[in-house]
């Protein structure tokens, strides 16, 4: 299934042969601006949500029944992320805090501050290829915000390990290349940067590559291509190989 969000206070979940409409959740009190699946090592059909009444609820896909709900953010809570392996889920919100919490317990396990203005995007670095299987492997996140800037931590020690500075407006999306190393991310600065994670410093710019602000990019780990999305209306497709 897919399940989308919406400013109507509902998500809707849709089967990809004929692209229906199956079920409708209705929950939240205000705008929902993200909504993810957990893992599939989870073994449940579970989906989270974050909205703009400062919540994030935990969803029965199979049911539609909303099974908890999350509290904790003071002011929006723009994007709720899970780990890959479905321990730990983040949370980033206008109150310029990323919450962390256990996906088992569903309690918060640290709050991580150090942002000047709202956080747009939070994303989890994906495990190096190496590193698979490893219980020692360092958990990465990563955070975008309004204040120009890319934060850098570590979940293992709740430290903040750098902060990337390059982007001359709000930094709206974030995105990791599969292998760990690289970081792609997009500003209201109408730029793409691309980021060396492990030498901490910024390796390519592309500027101009929209007309409007760059609100939005996603890479397909599979195919190596990078996907853009702008207030000009368009959707850019680019080849990341």
């Amino acid at each position: 299934m897919i399940a989308s969000c919406s400013a109507d206070l509902t998500i809707k979940l849709w089967e990809t042969d004929g692209y229906n409409c199956v079920k409708t959740l209705k929950w939240h009190e205000h705008n929902i601006s993200c909504v993810t699946w957990m893992p599939m090592s989870s073994g449940k059909d579970h989906l989270l949500s974050s909205s703009r009444d400062k919540t994030i609820k935990v969803w029965d896909a199979s049911t539609g029944f909303c099974l908890s709900t999350l509290t904790g953010h003071d002011e929006w809570v723009r994007r709720v992320k899970v780990h890959e392996k479905g321990q730990v889920i983040a949370s980033c919100s206008n109150d310029k805090t990323i919450r962390v919490w256990k996906a088992d317990t569903r309690k918060i396990q640290c709050i991580l501050y150090g942002h000047s203005h709202v956080i747009e995007e939070i994303e989890f670095a994906p495990d190096p290829p190496d590193s698979k299987g490893s219980a020692q492997s360092q958990m990465l996140l990563v955070s975008a915000s309004r204040d120009k800037t890319i934060k850098l931590w570590d979940l293992n020690t709740e430290q903040l390990l750098h902060t990337f500075e390059g982007h001359d407006n709000w930094v709206r999306g974030i995105t990791f290349h599969p292998n760990a190393n690289f970081l792609i991310s997009v500003s209201d600065d109408k730029s793409i940067i691309i980021w060396d994670l492990k030498q901490r410093r910024e390796l390519k710019r592309y500027n101009q590559i929209h007309d409007h602000f760059v609100t939005c990019v996603v890479m397909n780990p599979k195919d190596l291509v990078t996907l853009t999305a702008s207030v000009d209306n368009t959707i850019k497709v680019w080849n990341s190989s």
